[in-house]
Formats: C-alpha cells, sequence, structure tokens
C-alpha cells in the first residue's frame, strides 16, 4: 500500500523502514493514505484516509498495520472469504466482512454498501472493481448499476419481460435483475 508520511524529519528514516518491513511504501504522490505522526497532519481533502500515531504507543501501532496489512491482502483477493471491504459512514470508517454486504448499488458516481437492516456505506472501489474482485467470492452483477450478494438472496421470482425479482433476508428492499443480466446470473447459480 503506498503512504504518504508526516512526521518529524528525524524520524522519517526510521519510520520509512519500519512502514516497509510492513508491506507499506512512503510516496509523495499517489498515495492510498497518510501515515501521520499525531496532529502534525491534517488532510484538507476529506476523501483522504489519515492514520495518526503516536511515538510512545508505538506497539499498538504496529499492531494495527498488520491488521491493515492483513485486510489489504485479503482485499486484493489473496486473503480468506472473511476478506473486508473498507466503508465509510459520515466521518467514520468500518471494515465491512464480505458475508455481511447484502449488495452494492452505484448511484451519481458513488458507490454504497448495503448491509444488513439497510446500513449503507460508501466505498471507495468502482462498481465493475467490485465485481471483478468478489465475483469468486458469491456477488453478482444483476444490472447496470447493483451487484448482489448471492447468499443474501431468499427467494428468486420469474418477472415480467424475462426479468427476475430477488428478495433479500436482510433488507426491504426488492432486486431486480435487469434482462441483459439474466443470463450472467442464472449461470453463476448452475441455471445454464
Amino acid at each position: 500500500m503506498d503512504v504518504r508520511l508526516d512526521c518529524p524529519s528525524e524520524h522519517r528514516f526510521l519510520m520509512t523502514e519500519f512502514l516497509a518491513q510492513r508491506g507499506f511504501r512512503v510516496v509523495e504522490d499517489g498515495f492510498d493514505c497518510v501515515i501521520a505522526e499525531r496532529d502534525s497532519f491534517v488532510p484538507e481533502d476529506h476523501s483522504v484516509v489519515a492514520i495518526l500515531y503516536r511515538r510512545d504507543r508505538l506497539e499498538d501501532f504496529d499492531r494495527f498495520l498488520k491488521e491493515l496489512a492483513v485486510f489489504r491482502d485479503q482485499s486484493q483477493g489473496g486473503g480468506p472469504v472473511g476478506a473486508f471491504i473498507l466503508g465509510q459512514n459520515h466521518d467514520c470508517f468500518e471494515l465491512l466482512k464480505h458475508r455481511d454486504i447484502c449488495f452494492f448499488r452505484a448511484e451519481d458516481e458513488r458507490v454504497f454498501c448495503v448491509l444488513a437492516g439497510g446500513r449503507e456505506f460508501e466505498v471507495r472501489q468502482k462498481l465493475y472493481e467490485l465485481e471483478k474482485r468478489l465475483q469468486r467470492k458469491g456477488f453478482v452483477r444483476i444490472g447496470k448499476s447493483q451487484i448482489v450478494n448471492l447468499l443474501a438472496v431468499n427467494e428468486i421470482v420469474p418477472w415480467l419481460g424475462g426479468r427476475i425479482l430477488l428478495r433479500l433476508d436482510a433488507v426491504p428492499e426488492k432486486l431486480e435483475v435487469s434482462r441483459s443480466y439474466v443470463k450472467q446470473f442464472k449461470a453463476a447459480l448452475g441455471m445454464i
């Protein structure tokens, strides 16, 4: 993961090495997040994730980085089925387990993840990226703007015009598989 490091210059070399040993590369541009010594950096761009650490709590920070590295590996498809997606709700971030996700929907160039009970989180990935990354984990594109977790589907109902209606266990919404995605949906279920 590429990160921007913001810390006092006398600690920069050691922190760069510390991060490199944990799979993080320090860069100035094109970073995924900012790692900063406590309160030394406040991003002007609110879409930037900033991780703050304290030098007197490096053991806790190290533990967090190891967990983040596992999350990174899993989110890139290399991890077990219990991998995560990073979701944002207002100013808070949460690691969302794949099995808890009911569906993704795109709306106004933003992508949202819907969990049981209708809880929603915005995610950074584009829908096509999620489709590619999660297809082996039971997620299937059902329309131009939706991907569903097959494990969340409770009922499949043939619908008008060759479409399919899906009822999900954990959310009150019903999802429609559009005609152009019916064949792909049936193939994912082994119906073809």
